[in-house]
């Protein structure tokens, strides 16, 4: 986990969408379809090696800065 974590500034999903509720700033929807295509464009890879993931939430969904 720690090597992912290098790479994830923004931290995690559940944590930078409520940074953003505090803040009372939306994610635009080009921001959010974005993230959308990448999230599923890593489940097709993964499912394509025959791997399931089991736990897909927010806090398993890691940000970097280059978003």
């Amino acid at each position: 986990m720690c090597i992912v974590m290098e790479y994830a500034e923004k931290g995690d999903l559940e944590k930078y969408l409520e940074r953003r509720r505090v803040e009372n700033k939306l994610l635009s929807e080009e921001q959010v379809i974005e993230w959308l295509i990448q999230l599923l464009l890593g489940l097709k890879y993964i499912h394509e090696k025959k791997i399931v993931h089991r736990d897909l939430k927010p806090d398993n969904i890691f940000i970097s800065n280059n978003n």
